[in-house]
């Protein structure tokens, strides 16, 4: 690590490796556990019998490759944009602005049925890296082999 000669340039480095573990080690595990989240959540609340499901792969919302994040100022924002698997939602029910991400996690349509009730698989995934220690895990490897100490971080926000 540089020795810098005033706290705002010690705070930008430190911002600065903050947000590099947030951009590789932290974004991973995030996008992984919305993967497992959404079969889960998602899969787990029922079968369809009008669409073959893609699983977690080929364009699903459990696609990690169809997972994009951002990182700024210590912050990371993870966004799924996933789209619906061919024809199989042009219909009425997904009239309106939200994607498909959110129609899926806050509900569409008619909810009295299983497929169109909310299925919250991006709060369930928030849920379970705020309480198994992931993140807090990965920024503490990730800080400690950048700043080459071991860094205490007690709690995620």
């Amino acid at each position: 690590m540089a020795i810098h000669n005033s706290l705002a340039s010690l705070q930008a480095e430190m911002q600065s490796r903050i947000n590099k573990a947030l951009d590789n080690e932290v974004a991973q595990i995030v996008k992984e556990q919305i993967s497992e989240s959404v079969k889960d959540i998602v899969y787990g609340a029922g079968t369809p019998m009008l669409y073959n499901r893609r699983d977690l792969t080929n364009g699903s919302l459990g696609d990690v490759n169809e997972m994009t994040h951002k990182v700024s100022n210590g912050v990371l924002i993870v966004e799924d944009h996933a789209e619906p698997s061919g024809n199989d939602f042009k219909g009425n029910d997904f009239v309106g602005e939200k994607d498909f991400a959110s129609r899926i996690e806050y509900g569409y349509g008619n909810e009295d049925t299983w497929y169109n009730s909310p299925r919250e698989f991006m709060k369930d995934a928030a849920d379970k890296l705020n309480s198994n220690g992931k993140v807090t895990e990965a920024l503490q490897k990730a800080l400690g082999s950048e700043f080459g100490v071991s860094t205490v971080i007690t709690k995620i926000h």
